[in-house]
């Protein structure tokens, strides 16, 4: 048996994994290479999560997202699993019962977009829109967090908001 101090050698839960603070010497403090510990990170965990989007939809599978888990390398699974596994039980409750996946998008582009004399410029992480026999269609919006704080939901909440009415504007789709 391997008690838990001994595990703690061999590999560490990512989301264990403290945030970058400013009293840790690395948080907010730019190194050579234009980043802080703490975005360098959400840079690469994204990248996980691209890299995995796109072999799904290289394979073909995306009206299955059951199996997109075994499309995870073992490093995926380790950083962003958990993530995963909610994105993947959150779209199979979407295509119940007649829907299927008609598009699917990550890093998304929106550029120049004007809204109150505010240029726009930026990426949604990962668009994916269903559509059902009826022409009913839905969309999930996904903006990868590497965390969640409860204190913090509202804001994303509008900031999720905010990225479907400028998707909405870029795909010309009204009802999703």
């Amino acid at each position: 048996m391997v008690g838990p101090s001994d595990l703690g050698k061999i590999a560490i839960c990512p989301a264990r994994i403290p945030f970058p603070t400013k009293s840790s010497g690395q948080g907010g403090h730019r190194d050579d290479s234009g980043g802080t510990a703490f975005t360098k990170e959400g840079t690469k965990l994204h990248k996980y999560a691209e890299n995995w989007m796109l072999r799904v939809i290289d394979k073909e599978l995306i009206d299955s997202p059951k199996i997109w888990m075994n499309e995870l390398s073992n490093e995926e699974k380790n950083r962003i699993g958990r993530a995963a596994k909610r994105l993947v039980r959150i779209v199979s409750n979407q295509k119940k019962p007649d829907f299927e996946i008609v598009y699917i998008k990550p890093e998304f582009e929106i550029r120049n977009k004007k809204i109150s004399s505010v240029n726009i410029n930026g990426d949604v992480d990962l668009i994916i829109e269903l559509r059902n026999t009826h022409g009913e269609e839905r969309r999930i919006i996904v903006d990868w967090k590497r965390t969640l704080k409860k204190k913090r939901t509202k804001e994303y909440d509008y900031q999720l908001n905010f990225y479907d009415e400028l998707v909405q504007q870029k795909r010309s789709k009204q009802d999703c």
